[in-house]
Protein backbone atom coordinates (compact mmCIF):
# COMPACT_ATOMS: atom_id res chain seq x y z
CA UNK A 1 0.00 0.00 0.00
CA UNK A 2 1.15 3.96 -0.88
CA UNK A 3 1.79 5.18 2.74
CA UNK A 4 1.73 8.88 0.84
CA UNK A 5 -2.21 7.78 0.77
CA UNK A 6 -4.22 7.52 3.75
CA UNK A 7 -4.87 3.39 4.87
CA UNK A 8 -8.62 4.21 4.78
CA UNK A 9 -9.05 5.77 1.15
CA UNK A 10 -7.00 2.91 0.19
CA UNK A 11 -9.27 0.38 1.37
CA UNK A 12 -12.04 2.07 -0.33
CA UNK A 13 -10.22 2.12 -3.96
CA UNK A 14 -9.40 -1.17 -3.69
CA UNK A 15 -12.93 -2.00 -2.80
CA UNK A 16 -14.27 -0.04 -5.66
CA UNK A 17 -12.10 -1.94 -7.96
CA UNK A 18 -13.10 -5.34 -6.56
CA UNK A 19 -16.66 -6.61 -6.72
CA UNK A 20 -16.13 -9.55 -4.16
CA UNK A 21 -14.26 -7.85 -2.07
CA UNK A 22 -16.96 -5.07 -1.76
CA UNK A 23 -19.47 -8.31 -1.12
CA UNK A 24 -16.93 -9.84 1.25
CA UNK A 25 -17.41 -6.78 3.26
CA UNK A 26 -20.82 -5.89 3.09
CA UNK A 27 -21.96 -9.20 4.51
CA UNK A 28 -19.19 -9.00 7.11
CA UNK A 29 -20.34 -5.19 8.25
CA UNK A 30 -23.91 -6.93 8.51
CA UNK A 31 -22.58 -9.70 10.79
CA UNK A 32 -20.60 -7.68 12.85
CA UNK A 33 -23.56 -5.35 13.87
CA UNK A 34 -21.21 -2.44 12.07
CA UNK A 35 -24.35 -1.65 9.39
CA UNK A 36 -24.78 2.07 10.64
CA UNK A 37 -21.40 2.47 10.46
CA UNK A 38 -21.30 1.68 6.97
CA UNK A 39 -24.17 3.43 6.35
CA UNK A 40 -23.13 6.77 7.53
CA UNK A 41 -19.74 6.40 5.52
CA UNK A 42 -22.30 5.67 2.68
CA UNK A 43 -19.01 4.02 0.59
CA UNK A 44 -20.18 0.43 0.89
CA UNK A 45 -23.90 1.48 -0.47
CA UNK A 46 -23.12 4.24 -2.81
CA UNK A 47 -20.55 1.03 -4.39
CA UNK A 48 -23.22 -1.48 -4.36
CA UNK A 49 -25.73 0.87 -6.29
CA UNK A 50 -22.88 1.93 -8.59
CA UNK A 51 -23.18 -1.59 -9.76
CA UNK A 52 -25.96 -3.24 -9.72
CA UNK A 53 -27.68 -3.89 -13.28
CA UNK A 54 -30.67 -1.58 -13.28
CA UNK A 55 -34.04 -3.38 -14.67
CA UNK A 56 -34.47 -3.39 -18.05
CA UNK A 57 -36.55 -0.75 -19.59
CA UNK A 58 -37.83 -2.86 -22.19
CA UNK A 59 -39.79 -5.82 -20.43
CA UNK A 60 -42.80 -4.67 -18.41
CA UNK A 61 -44.55 -6.88 -16.10
CA UNK A 62 -48.27 -6.25 -15.91
CA UNK A 63 -50.19 -9.35 -13.55
CA UNK A 64 -48.81 -12.35 -14.96
CA UNK A 65 -48.10 -11.01 -18.39
CA UNK A 66 -44.32 -10.39 -19.33
CA UNK A 67 -44.84 -7.78 -21.98
CA UNK A 68 -41.67 -7.13 -24.50
CA UNK A 69 -41.10 -3.30 -25.45
CA UNK A 70 -39.19 -4.12 -28.62
CA UNK A 71 -38.74 -2.80 -32.19
CA UNK A 72 -36.88 0.95 -32.06
CA UNK A 73 -37.19 4.27 -29.75
CA UNK A 74 -41.04 5.29 -30.72
CA UNK A 75 -39.64 8.62 -32.86
CA UNK A 76 -41.52 7.28 -35.98
CA UNK A 77 -43.25 4.94 -37.47
CA UNK A 78 -40.42 2.85 -38.83
CA UNK A 79 -38.75 3.25 -35.78
CA UNK A 80 -42.08 2.79 -33.34
CA UNK A 81 -41.89 0.54 -29.85
CA UNK A 82 -43.49 -3.10 -30.80
CA UNK A 83 -45.56 -3.90 -28.09
CA UNK A 84 -45.29 -8.17 -27.71
CA UNK A 85 -47.01 -10.44 -24.96
CA UNK A 86 -49.61 -8.07 -24.08
CA UNK A 87 -53.05 -10.00 -23.73
CA UNK A 88 -55.38 -7.01 -22.98
CA UNK A 89 -55.56 -3.27 -23.70
CA UNK A 90 -55.12 -2.38 -20.00
CA UNK A 91 -51.99 -4.52 -20.13
CA UNK A 92 -51.01 -2.71 -23.94
CA UNK A 93 -51.90 0.64 -22.78
CA UNK A 94 -49.93 0.69 -19.06
CA UNK A 95 -46.72 -0.92 -21.12
CA UNK A 96 -47.11 2.43 -23.19
CA UNK A 97 -47.00 4.80 -20.06
CA UNK A 98 -44.31 2.26 -18.88
CA UNK A 99 -41.86 2.83 -21.56
CA UNK A 100 -42.66 6.56 -21.40
CA UNK A 101 -41.88 7.23 -17.67
CA UNK A 102 -38.40 5.14 -18.10
CA UNK A 103 -37.63 7.58 -21.17
CA UNK A 104 -39.21 10.96 -20.83
CA UNK A 105 -40.13 10.90 -16.21
CA UNK A 106 -41.99 13.32 -15.72
CA UNK A 107 -43.59 14.02 -19.00
CA UNK A 108 -47.05 15.30 -19.82
CA UNK A 109 -49.87 13.82 -21.92
CA UNK A 110 -50.63 16.14 -24.66
CA UNK A 111 -52.54 14.26 -27.22
CA UNK A 112 -53.18 9.85 -28.03
CA UNK A 113 -54.38 9.11 -31.53
CA UNK A 114 -54.63 5.83 -33.34
CA UNK A 115 -53.33 5.66 -36.70
CA UNK A 116 -53.63 2.96 -39.45
CA UNK A 117 -50.71 3.86 -42.10
CA UNK A 118 -52.87 1.38 -44.79
CA UNK A 119 -56.48 2.66 -43.69
CA UNK A 120 -56.77 -0.83 -43.75
CA UNK A 121 -55.79 -1.79 -39.69
CA UNK A 122 -53.88 -4.46 -40.80
CA UNK A 123 -51.15 -2.53 -39.01
CA UNK A 124 -52.35 -0.04 -36.03
CA UNK A 125 -50.22 2.56 -34.04
CA UNK A 126 -50.76 4.76 -31.04
CA UNK A 127 -49.74 7.89 -31.47
CA UNK A 128 -48.89 9.58 -28.13
CA UNK A 129 -47.54 13.39 -28.10
CA UNK A 130 -46.35 14.36 -25.06
CA UNK A 131 -44.42 17.47 -23.25
CA UNK A 132 -41.00 16.49 -21.92
CA UNK A 133 -40.12 17.61 -18.63
CA UNK A 134 -37.93 20.60 -20.43
CA UNK A 135 -40.50 21.50 -22.27
CA UNK A 136 -40.10 20.01 -25.66
CA UNK A 137 -42.93 18.17 -27.80
CA UNK A 138 -42.92 14.77 -28.77
CA UNK A 139 -45.06 12.55 -30.60
CA UNK A 140 -43.94 8.36 -29.78
CA UNK A 141 -45.27 5.67 -31.55
CA UNK A 142 -46.37 2.46 -30.77
CA UNK A 143 -47.12 -0.87 -32.39
CA UNK A 144 -49.95 -1.92 -31.19
CA UNK A 145 -51.56 -4.30 -33.57
CA UNK A 146 -50.92 -7.52 -31.65
CA UNK A 147 -53.27 -6.49 -29.05
CA UNK A 148 -55.57 -3.24 -30.40
CA UNK A 149 -59.29 -4.72 -30.36
CA UNK A 150 -58.37 -7.79 -28.00
CA UNK A 151 -60.18 -8.22 -24.38
CA UNK A 152 -60.61 -4.90 -22.57
CA UNK A 153 -61.56 -5.91 -18.73
CA UNK A 154 -61.82 -2.36 -16.48
CA UNK A 155 -61.08 0.80 -16.45
CA UNK A 156 -58.38 2.92 -17.93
Amino acid sequence: MDSSVPFFEQVIRRVKDNRALATVLLILTAIIGLGSVARSAGWIGAFVEDHSAPPDPRIFRFGDQTIELAGGIGTSVEQAVVIKGALTVEAGVASEKYWIDQFYPNFKWIKHSLYSPNNDRSALYDVIEIETELGHRKKLYFDVTAFFGGPFIGKF
